[in-house]
């Protein structure tokens, strides 16, 4: 008779049933941050499996982000963040419930994006729901974001009730960091239009961080058209198309 698994070990069990899946795909697993990840050389794809105590058993809600090195790097240059904590955030990127709910919501209809898992048994039907909304909704996300105009467009076009892509406290600079990249023309518009966003926000407290981001880049313009973003077939092209 199989004995019963802990918590711990049900948790691994999944991890690896999923990985069975996505590490012939170049995905690796980050243990501290409860995800996978593919390093495609200037950006990563990251898938995340966060486990969460739900009635002293395991719910996972799984959520998708896409890390643009150079954006990253750029924002921790006033970010505040400890160097460890760095590594782990997205240039955009959300739950697949919200993505699919927002930008899909006929295929939102009479589905679930959670699973729990109690036992054993429940291992392989979870490890299946997982994979099944990575490859039904993840990985056309991630393709979808390899072009850094479908970034930028994500982060500063959309309206209020769409922008739901970047970072919650953060999408703004975000924003700014790519849209000084592709030299938009409306770039002192929207500098303008999140100041006054923010001024607004909780008392504007993430205005200051705003503002030092902005100066930073006045002061340290990326070089724009440099980036590279790969595209799924493994080759380089240039932000926004060959």
């Amino acid at each position: 008779m199989l004995g019963k698994l802990s918590k711990d070990e049900l948790r691994q069990r999944l991890i690896e049933a999923v990985g069975n899946h996505l590490y012939p795909l170049g995905f690796m697993w980050d243990d501290e941050g409860d995800y996978f990840f593919r390093d495609n050389g200037s950006l990563e794809w990251h898938y995340y499996t966060t486990f969460l105590d739900y009635y002293g058993d395991w719910k996972i809600s799984p959520s998708i982000g896409v890390r643009v090195k150079k954006v990253e790097e750029i924002f921790h240059k006033t970010s505040g963040f400890e160097k460890a904590d760095q590594r782990f955030g997205c240039t955009v990127g959300c739950s697949v419930r919200d993505y699919v709910e927002k930008f899909l919501p006929d295929c939102a209809i009479e589905r679930t994006f959670d699973c729990e898992i109690q036992k054993r048994g429940d291992i392989a039907k979870s490890a299946e729901f997982l994979c099944e909304l990575f490859d039904t909704f993840a990985m056309p996300f991630f393709e979808k974001y390899l072009d850094l105009h479908e970034i930028d467009h994500a982060l500063n076009d959309y309206p209020d009730n769409l922008r739901i892509l970047g970072a919650a406290m953060y999408s703004e600079r975000m924003g700014m960091i790519v849209a000084k990249i592709l030299n938009r023309k409306d770039y002192d518009e929207l500098v303008q239009k999140y100041s006054k966003e923010l001024k607004a926000r909780a008392n504007g407290f993430y205005l200051p961080g705003f503002e030092a981001l902005v100066l930073y880049l006045k002061e340290n313009p990326p070089n724009a058209g440099s980036e590279l973003l790969p595209d799924s077939g493994g080759n380089d092209v240039r932000c926004g198309g060959k």
